[in-house]
């Protein structure tokens, strides 16, 4: 902790819910459910580095799925200021569980459920944000990129990230740091820590993956409506297509990404306090402060 003070460096840590829901999932070695610990390291970290330099992520899981509002009272008793649910990505091996598996759809009606209960919170006067909507909001409200690398167009991967393996090997991202370590798949590793970065993002088949992921030039993504805000993750549409522009039809990232588009733009239809609450994420200030902007504008002062 002194080493991340020095250095600047933060955190990022797994918490999917409560004890029982956490525990399903995250145990130790010795079988036993790594809750405890999580809870005590962070604690520790908190006071040590400050809130701001402590963050934790939640992955949706069979367990946690119907019990999201559980999940977000547990981060906000810990202090956290949002949470980011995400779904269970297809990569490494718990993504090969069939135990784990859940449709899109099932993850869309949690996270509509989830993002209405986070909304209320704020309007009843509690800063609480949902991070992955937050991202999409900024691109849809403001001009400026919010460096995410999954919505980037040509992918943000490697460009806007890159992840160290320990024997020192780069990749693009880690999602292909774990199609290595699952599948043995090195095509997203464009070198080594030895070379030189000019080296290393010259790889020919670096550039090729950059090629060939301009949305722009993707059937299906070329017309689409929320084009502006979306992006390409090539590694994604490998591990789940076997091809990194992948088939839009039948893609899962494409049909997710569409649905939570409609879910945000049906809310910032439906009210101006859902307007309100959303500017508020995006400008980290308070839903009444924003809302006397709001209304001092509309007055002419």
């Amino acid at each position: 902790l002194r080493f991340f003070k020095e250095k600047n460096i933060a955190i990022s840590t797994s918490l999917d819910g409560t004890r029982e829901i956490h525990n399903c999932c995250r145990k130790l070695h010795n079988g036993s459910g790594s809750y405890d610990l999580i809870i005590e390291n962070i604690k520790k970290a908190q006071s040590f580095l400050g809130k701001d330099s402590v963050s934790a992520l939640l992955t949706v899981t069979p367990y946690n799925l119907n019990s999201l509002r559980d999940a977000i009272d547990e981060y906000i008793s810990f202090g956290f200021p949002y949470i980011f649910i995400r779904e269970l990505n297809p990569f490494g091996f718990a993504y090969e569980s069939n135990d784990l598996y859940y449709s899109n759809d099932e993850f869309i009606g949690a996270y509509h459920d989830a993002l209405k209960y986070i909304i209320e919170l704020n309007k009843n006067g509690l800063f609480f944000s949902e991070a992955y909507a937050t991202i999409l909001l900024s691109r849809i409200l403001t001009p400026f990129s919010t460096g995410f690398v999954d919505l980037q167009s040509p992918t943000g991967a490697g460009i806007s990230g890159l992840v160290y393996d320990i024997n020192g090997d780069v990749f693009i991202s880690d999602e292909a740091r774990m199609l290595y370590r699952t599948k043995g798949d090195k095509r997203f590793c464009i070198g080594t820590v030895e070379q030189t970065r000019k080296k290393v993002f010259s790889n020919p088949d670096y550039v090729k993956i950059i090629e060939k992921s301009i949305i722009d030039t993707y059937p299906g993504c070329a017309w689409c409506v929320y084009k502006p805000y979306c992006g390409s993750d090539p590694v994604r549409n490998f591990s789940t297509q076997n091809d990194i522009i992948g088939h839009r039809p039948t893609n899962d990232f494409c049909k997710k990404q569409y649905a939570l588009f409609d879910i945000l733009f049906s809310f910032l239809e439906k009210s101006k306090d859902n307007q309100d609450v959303f500017w508020s994420w995006i400008t980290g200030r308070s839903f009444e402060e924003v809302r006397s902007f709001s209304i001092d504008r509309s007055a002419g002062n």
